[in-house]
């Protein structure tokens, strides 16, 4: 039976993510799907994967409601646990790669978890209505409704669709050296006007609280930040690197014992050779697993 876990355990954490938008919680939910899978007899599970692939998704309904009660009186902005690209192993199938995206995580918050989880099955992992019916205990018909419900929430939202290659990291760094020498025209040249910065310090760090929309606004605030540290006493380091599928940039501080602490993971949305929106994630709980790659 572990063969048969290992190999769709990919799968399962290809859910789990996209259900919880944290990759802390989705291994959760895989770890508690394999305990349930080893406790139950073998002549009971007639088709492992779709066996699999129930269990997942309902845990995750119900995780996610629970999430989501917690996410109401969220201090600050909530975003979904940025991840470095070279963390994503489980992910293999490049069509599926941009769903992703923070933007489209986010994009999935308007959805109720039931929504959530028929969207997904559907729209990104490819079942049919009668497949989906089966993985949820529900109907077809129930299951169509449930979908075009999903759908027409969040059709006019607005989901960037992002540039992501050499060009962008390009366009990131250009951005990040501006900043730091605090040249705001160029700043501000390099953000499209609509361009938006969010903050996620979970009321453990400092952040902004609300999304910053004015690019005059997001250019002073993020100059300021960055012009100020050229004159701090401790010593910082950044990465550049793909988080999400996106651009990125991973910011660390060395503190008084010369120990690296991971500040922020930055993530860039890039359209018609702008920055369209920053993703800042700081909660130290949504980055500490990301320390033992880049300190």
């Amino acid at each position: 039976m572990m063969e048969e876990f290992k190999k769709y355990r990919a799968l399962l954490m290809a859910i789990s993510y996209r259900m919880m938008g944290t990759f802390t919680e989705a291994e959760d939910i895989v770890q508690e799907v394999s305990i349930e899978w080893f406790n139950t007899k073998r002549e009971e599970i007639l088709n492992p994967k779709s066996w699999l692939v129930r269990v997942t998704t309902n845990k995750a309904i119900d995780a996610l409601k629970k999430a989501y009660r917690k996410r109401e009186i969220y201090t600050g902005t909530w975003l979904p646990e940025i991840m470095p690209d070279s963390l994503i192993t489980w992910e293999d199938d490049l069509d599926i790669k941009e769903s992703l995206n923070t933007s489209f995580l986010i994009l999935l918050e308007n959805l109720s978890p039931k929504e959530r989880a028929v969207y997904l099955l559907s729209e990104i992992f490819e079942y049919n209505s009668h497949e989906v019916s089966e993985l949820l205990n529900s109907t077809e018909s129930n299951c169509r409704k449930i979908k075009q419900r999903a759908k027409e929430k969040i059709k006019n939202r607005n989901l960037a669709k992002s540039e992501t290659s050499e060009e962008s990291l390009k366009i990131v760094r250009e951005l990040f050296d501006a900043l730091r020498l605090g040249h705001n025209d160029i700043v501000e040249n390099l953000l499209l006007p609509d361009s938006e910065f969010w903050s996620d310090g979970g009321g453990k760090v400092s952040a902004a609280r609300n999304i910053i929309i004015d690019i005059n606004k997001i250019s002073r605030f993020l100059t300021t930040i960055f012009k100020n540290l050229e004159n701090d006493e401790f010593t910082y380091k950044y990465d550049f690197t793909n988080v999400n599928g996106l651009p990125g940039l991973v910011f660390s501080k060395q503190n008084s014992k010369k120990l690296w602490n991971l500040e922020t993971v930055f993530s860039f949305e890039i359209e018609c050779g702008k920055v369209s929106r920053i993703y800042a994630q700081r909660n130290p709980d949504k980055i500490s697993y990301v320390e033992n790659i880049f300190l």
